[in-house]
């Protein structure tokens, strides 16, 4: 909900998927901010994005962080959304 609060597109990127794979939908995708949590940081391909966050570092900002945001004027025709799968399911 946040993401859609604030405009922005949510893309999961399953923490078991592989390096190819994580580097395909990184490159496809070209996100500016990147969330994950301590444990999967370091598998994070920092030349493939400008800005990467972990859950320590937004802990951090979000006690100094205002707190209301102004919320985007979302449409039912915005991308929520983007779900890379492997295409196997049929």
């Amino acid at each position: 909900m946040a993401c859609l609060q604030l405009g922005a597109i949510y893309i999961p990127v399953n923490p078991s998927y592989t390096r190819s794979e994580t580097d395909h939908y990184v490159k496809d995708s070209t996100p500016k901010l990147m969330v994950t949590c301590d444990e999967e940081k370091d598998k994070i391909f920092q030349d493939c994005i400008a800005n990467v966050q972990h859950e320590r570092t937004l802990s951090k900002e979000s006690q100094t962080a205002a707190a209301v945001l102004d919320v985007e004027n979302v449409e039912s025709s915005d991308v929520a959304c983007v779900c890379y799968t492997s295409g196997t399911t049929g």
